[in-house]
């Protein structure tokens, strides 16, 4: 859904929100809050995300994923 949004800021803002959703979702409440999540453009259908997650214990992850539209 986000890689068919009309525009780079949609895309962005629902990509956001799944990605809050799932992570957040974890059974074992892990996750205290997400600090940030930043976007970094490579093709008009293609985004390197970058989230850093506070934990439990004040552990912190810097996750990074490669976004691609992909049709099968």
């Amino acid at each position: 859904k986000a890689m068919k949004a009309s525009s780079l800021d949609e895309a962005e803002s629902i990509l956001t929100r799944q990605i809050t959703e799932a992570i957040m979702a974890d059974p074992y409440q892990r996750t205290r809050y997400i600090e940030k999540i930043t976007y970094e453009w490579t093709a008009p259908d293609a985004v390197s995300v970058a989230a850093t997650i506070h934990g439990i214990d004040d552990v912190t992850i810097d996750i990074v994923a490669y976004i691609t539209k992909w049709e099968g």
